[in-house]
């Protein structure tokens, strides 16, 4: 809760966001973000802020579209296909998130390997269902946010 995380169920088995999820997203997350900077850097809170973000099919939808210009007049998107041109979240973000969610993988796998290993089994078979990695991920997220959670990255990206 100090990190400000949330974890929202999608009622999917994937896990994936829906309209919903994203709902929730922008509603509980997103817009007070920006309405909290806009205090700090003594903005009007009427400003508008710029959302970079991926043109998947809900974030993209029609449906999505018509609810934030009725809920959230003040967040405009980044137009999509213009990562050849404006990627900083692509090299400056998701690239060190994607690296260490890597290393966390990487770390309970090997961790799991030996705990077999040292059990005896000469042939350990890792358990890789969606059930043990869904219960994982969560570490590997708090990894992510200690490794993003950086002033001095966020400023070279900018």
């Amino acid at each position: 809760m100090k990190a400000r995380f949330k974890f929202e169920f999608s009622g999917t088995k994937t896990y994936w966001s829906n309209q919903e999820t994203m709902h929730a997203f922008v509603n509980d997350i997103l817009a007070p973000y920006f309405d909290e900077r806009k205090v700090k850097l003594g903005l009007p809170i009427a400003q508008k802020s710029l959302w970079q973000i991926d043109i998947w099919s809900v974030r993209h939808s029609e449906e999505f579209w018509d609810w934030m210009c009725i809920k959230h007049l003040n967040i405009n998107f980044m137009p999509g296909g213009c990562t050849g041109v404006h990627q900083p979240c692509d090299v400056g973000v998701q690239r060190p998130l994607k690296l260490s969610t890597r290393k966390s993988y990487h770390e309970d796998i090997v961790n799991d390997f030996l705990k077999e290993l040292d059990k005896g089994n000469p042939t350990p078979h890792l358990n890789d269902s969606l059930g043990v990695i869904h219960n994982q991920s969560v570490r590997w997220m708090w990894n992510v946010y200690q490794a993003l959670n950086n002033k001095e990255l966020v400023k070279k990206i900018c």
